[in-house]
């Protein structure tokens, strides 16, 4: 079965939160900081 469409840019994405998944964590601890009061 063929493989759907994958953009360039989300392939993108998805392989740099594959190799650094630390960046989620600074972005919830980001969001905590300025929009979670």
């Amino acid at each position: 079965m063929a493989q759907p469409y994958e953009s360039d840019l989300t392939r993108m994405i998805r392989e740099l939160l594959r190799d650094k998944p630390h960046i989620v964590q600074e972005q919830r601890k980001g969001r905590a900081l300025w929009w979670d009061k």
